[in-house]
């Protein structure tokens, strides 16, 4: 599974390298990073971890299982832990609230 996720990846981070790469040898401007960093984060990653994901045999996902479900479980509590020591302690509305436990318990949701 490792290898599967590698794969999935491995061409993202060389592209991120070589755009880094460009912008140090004043190949790109600065003008327009962010258009190709929502390409990378909005498209690019997405569709390569689908496409991972479509590959990898059904047997191969459900062997993971016990992994996606503490993952799951971490997030959960982790979301319930801060949600209710932002409304609680620190006296915040829980608009304000559910905005910081998502960007700190689900980071995969957030952009």
């Amino acid at each position: 599974m490792t290898y599967v996720i590698l794969h999935a990846l491995a061409p993202i981070f060389i592209i991120m390298l070589l755009g880094f790469w460009a912008g140090k040898a004043k190949m790109v401007d600065n003008k327009n990073v962010s258009l190709l960093n929502i390409f990378v984060m909005d498209f690019a990653l997405p569709a390569a971890l689908f496409s991972a994901t479509v590959q990898t045999p059904w047997s191969g996902i459900v062997a993971q299982m016990p992994l996606i479900v503490v993952l799951t479980l971490a997030m959960w509590v982790a979301y319930a832990v801060l949600y209710f020591v932002a409304t609680k302690i620190f006296k915040k509305s829980p608009q304000d609230a559910a905005v910081l436990t998502l960007t700190v318990a689900l980071p995969i949701t957030q952009r």
